[in-house]
């Protein structure tokens, strides 16, 4: 019978379940690429188009983030200044929020507070939180950093926020965490190449894709020591979006 233990700062082992709440098996991906959303079935299944972008959206990338409690998907079209959300087959697609400084695709997801997280302005060092529930409702946070956010990505079972801040050529890129309120920041570590971080739900561990050295690397803020998961990836932003779903798809 396999163990089933609460989900830690460590890893766990290969015949560990984690048990962690609001778990769903849906059994596919779900995958940004320029053109819209595709479902992906991990059976093998041909994968389809669920979303189509809007036919002037210039975003190289658009962020997924899923909402477990309510079974939805969430992504930001910053050619029109919109955050769409819709149900995993496509269905029930509705503006979730508008407004003149939705200039960003980033966004992440906090399924348990129930709040989205998201960078109003690359250039910008805030991030906006919007409730679920009512959009109309909303906050600003601000790092004490003087830096350009980047990225953005919630642990909502351990109630931590990542964001990397690009200090410029000479300092690079930082990444922090904190609260989800940003209260108790802390540097974890510099790198230089990457974007788009997901956590893994069953390790807590931060992974990222680095793009000068075409690895895909995974770091554990608790013990502060870092893996590489994946080298000699043929890397360019259609595919991070696939293969860090299909990272976390396989640990979750």
């Amino acid at each position: 019978m396999n163990q089933h233990l609460v989900c830690n700062a460590r890893t766990i082992g290969a015949q560990v379940v984690c048990n962690v709440g609001n778990r769903f098996e849906h059994g596919f991906l779900l995958v940004s690429t320029e053109d819209g959303i595709y479902r992906v079935p991990i059976d093998g299944g041909k994968p389809y188009q669920i979303v189509t972008y809007n036919n002037d959206n210039w975003d190289y990338e658009n962020y997924l983030y899923r909402d477990c409690a309510g079974g939805r998907v969430y992504w930001a079209e910053s050619s029109n200044q919109t955050i769409y959300s819709a149900k995993y087959d496509g269905t029930d697609k509705k503006v979730f929020f508008a407004n003149h400084d939705v200039q960003s695709s980033v966004l992440t997801v906090d399924w348990i507070s129930g709040r989205v997280y998201r960078i109003p302005d690359m250039l910008g060092s805030t991030i906006a939180v919007i409730s679920i529930e009512n959009p109309n409702v909303h906050a600003v946070l601000n790092t004490r950093h003087h830096c350009q956010l980047s990225d953005i990505v919630v642990d909502p079972l351990r109630g931590k926020l990542y964001w990397t801040c690009f200090k410029g050529l000479k300092e690079g890129t930082s990444l922090y965490w904190s609260n989800l309120d940003m209260s108790d920041e802390e540097l974890l570590l510099k790198f230089s190449g990457a974007s788009e971080m997901h956590v893994l739900m069953a390790t807590g561990e931060v992974c990222y894709p680095q793009y000068h050295h075409s690895t895909l690397k995974c770091f554990d803020p608790y013990s502060k020591q870092s893996r590489t998961i994946a080298e000699n990836l043929r890397l360019h932003p259609y595919d991070i979006t696939e293969t860090m779903y299909y990272v976390a798809s396989g640990d979750e």
